[in-house]
């Protein structure tokens, strides 16, 4: 149930509407997923742009992260990072399409309504630090990218994930499975599995023996 990597899946999250950090709801309507004018169904046109929007403003935070820590380095002393708040981290269009990337998933989110989730403080990446973001949520800067250090893997590889997960998508899936330099690697689908099992536990235990057969069949248990 992977995600291909904490900034890059966030970025995929991000809110593009907001154009002020300090305001979520000064919105850019064109780029509002949450205006029936726009969707769903959401056009290609749109979600491509949505696309590059999330990514504009990842780097936007990024850059005012980077102007925040030349000052802290400035005024000098023991203070070497700040918290922060990024509103808006759960506007994932398949969120509110399912018929964007199709598969067995509830609309929705892990927190319930998009719209809601989009603010809960609790909710992916909502509450973080200046230099937490360069290591974990900024786009450009974060190593934690998974299909990219799959390629380094020399170990076999077994990637799982569940056709009815709402917060790991399969085009993850496949991008680890892509990803991954072993030609000795398994891509395996778990039929109705939602992203923690929940409520699952039969399917829980059914992945569980997939990966211990699969590690004998290797001689790795």
């Amino acid at each position: 149930m992977a995600h291909t990597g904490r900034a890059l899946v966030y970025t995929e999250w991000l809110d593009p509407a907001i154009r002020d950090e300090r305001n979520p709801f000064d919105r850019d309507t064109d780029l509002d997923a949450f205006d029936p004018r726009n969707g769903p169904p959401y056009s290609a046109e749109l979600i491509d742009r949505y696309r590059r929007g999330q990514i504009d403003r990842n780097r936007r935070i990024t850059a005012w992260v980077r102007e925040q820590l030349a000052e802290l380095a400035r005024r000098g002393g023991p203070v070497q990072d700040l918290p922060f708040t990024v509103h808006g981290t759960c506007a994932d269009l398949r969120f509110l399409d399912p018929a964007i990337e199709p598969s067995d998933r509830e609309p929705g989110t892990l927190w319930g309504d998009p719209w809601g989730a989009n603010f809960l403080p609790a909710s992916l990446g909502h509450n973080t630090s200046l230099r937490s973001w360069l290591s974990q949520w900024s786009h450009d800067d974060s190593n934690a990218d998974g299909p990219h250090h799959l390629g380094r893997v020399s170990v076999p590889v077994l990637v799982a994930f569940g056709s009815a997960d709402n917060a790991a998508f399969p085009a993850h899936a496949h991008a680890l499975y892509d990803g991954a330099a072993n030609t000795d690697r398994a891509l395996y689908e778990i039929r109705g599995a939602n992203h923690y099992f929940k409520g699952q536990p039969k399917l829980l235990e059914r992945f569980a023996d997939r990966v211990v057969d699969w590690l004998d069949s290797r001689g790795l248990r």
